[in-house]
């Protein structure tokens, strides 16, 4: 049985889903000063709340909502991993702001004085996994001046059918300059794969498209969807311009696709 503690004000919260094994647990998530509290309806099968103390928090990330667990529905959860490996995953509305929100309680968390857990060797940020739009470094002058980052176009995603209704949508990346097949295929491989093949993160996939422009041109494309799916393209451009906008001579192209 969870111990209850006091009714802390909210930082933030709002309805959520748990995946409990092969039960989705509706609920109420909660994000106060010290924790999350996850609280289910009464109606699940399995009630009983959770309470995540905010420094046992390593990191969070976006992922895939799964049917029963294992089949890929919609980029639209956020994993919440301890620092035991314990991870639970909660499908969220509006996750990129869930995921802000928790990212900087856990790190006033850890400015606090007094007693607290030791930091894991590997553990610099409470952004595991993930990637924030990083601010300017001196770096960036180090990159190629013909790479740019790719705008987010809302214009595209929401202002022309089929509007915001989760379907998917693809950003074309077309990489050119002196061995830009084998920086975009070195890139691909980077990314994790599933038990098909397809690569990508949590919330977005690469593909390689079609191109005959031998070892001077690659085209990958990048697609999300869901209601989060602005933020998983611009997760996914990101991504791919720290890697390859560090490759000198690399000209990057970005062509949104046509929404169906």
């Amino acid at each position: 049985m969870t111990t209850p503690h006091p009714r802390q004000p909210d930082n933030m919260s709002g309805r959520a889903n748990l995946q409990r094994g092969l039960e989705t647990v509706g609920g109420h998530l909660s994000l106060v000063s010290d924790r999350l509290v996850f609280t289910p309806h009464t109606l699940n099968v399995q009630s009983e709340p959770v309470q995540i103390p905010l420094d046992q928090v390593r990191g969070t990330r976006p992922v895939w909502t799964k049917f029963l667990g294992v089949l890929p529905l919609a980029p639209n959860s956020l994993a919440v991993e301890l620092a035991d490996g314990t991870e639970h995953a909660f499908v969220l509305s509006g996750r990129q702001e869930w995921k802000a929100a928790i990212d900087d309680a856990v790190a006033a968390q850890r400015r606090r004085p007094g007693p607290r857990r030791p930091q894991q060797p590997e553990e610099t940020d409470t952004t595991w996994n993930s990637h924030p739009r990083p601010a300017a470094s001196p770096a960036d002058d180090q990159r190629s001046p013909s790479a740019e980052r790719w705008e987010v176009d809302l214009d595209w995603l929401w202002g022309t059918p089929p509007g915001n209704d989760g379907s998917a949508a693809t950003l074309r990346l077309d990489v050119i300059g002196p061995g830009a097949a084998q920086a975009a295929a070195r890139w691909m491989e980077s990314l994790d794969a599933d038990e098909d093949g397809v690569r990508g993160e949590g919330g977005w996939r690469a593909d390689p498209g079609g191109v005959a422009g031998g070892e001077d041109h690659a085209v990958i494309l990048l697609t999300s969807a869901g209601e989060d799916v602005a933020d998983g393209l611009e997760d996914a451009a990101d991504t791919a311009y720290e890697a390859l906008s560090a490759v000198p001579g690399l000209r990057l192209h970005w062509t949104p696709q046509p929404r169906r």
